[in-house]
């Protein structure tokens, strides 16, 4: 399990990328257009359901309860995403090759695509460019790249409370890192 001094470590690499993707992203103020309709509704001490499946970076269905057999950063994105998804991936990466833990050892990584058009071939190559981009080495197996139909996303987002608004063929969204217990317990948002 991430001790306390774990998440400490997390939040002082993430908090900043985080903080300066999202003041540098869209900003929905009162009079910018919808203000509750995009976010996050924080439920920290829930639990997630993991007999939820999707499909993997390889096209094979895998339940999240396979996954979650260590502390896992959790992330939703969409993978064509112009705006926040790539740098918070980017930040994933750069703070996993600056941490002292080790992926697959000490905790996993799960990114799942709210879009329910996107494929597992996309997944693959979006894991296939981060874990290139990284300098450390890490198993492939210790951040993973999922897709999922509409009715599944909706599940995990809700679980979540993830708010996000289609817009064209993109959405408005925010961004978060998870940190979710082995027994899908969400820990702690970033």
């Amino acid at each position: 399990m991430l001790s306390l001094a774990a998440p400490k470590k997390l939040k002082i690499f993430l908090l900043p990328v985080l903080l300066f993707f999202m003041m540098g992203s869209h900003s929905f103020g009162e009079d910018q257009g919808p203000k509750k309709e995009i976010g996050f509704d924080e439920k920290i001490g829930e639990s997630i359901p993991l007999d939820l499946r999707f499909l993997d970076e390889h096209g094979q269905t895998v339940s999240l309860k396979q996954l979650f057999d260590k502390p896992v950063l959790f992330c939703l994105v969409y993978y064509r995403c112009p705006g926040l998804c790539s740098p918070l991936l980017k930040g994933v990466a750069d703070v996993v090759d600056h941490l002292d833990m080790e992926p697959d050892k000490d905790f996993k990584i799960v990114t799942i695509s709210f879009d329910p058009k996107e494929s597992y071939i996309t997944a693959s190559e979006k894991k296939n460019n981060y874990l290139a981009s990284m300098k450390k080495q890490i198993p492939g197996d210790s951040w993973r790249f999922l897709v999922g139909d509409s009715a599944t996303i909706s599940q995990i987002t809700d679980a979540v409370g993830f708010r996000y608004l289609p817009q064209g063929n993109d959405f408005m969204h925010g961004a978060a890192i998870m940190a979710v217990s082995p027994e899908g317990k969400i820990a702690r948002y970033l």
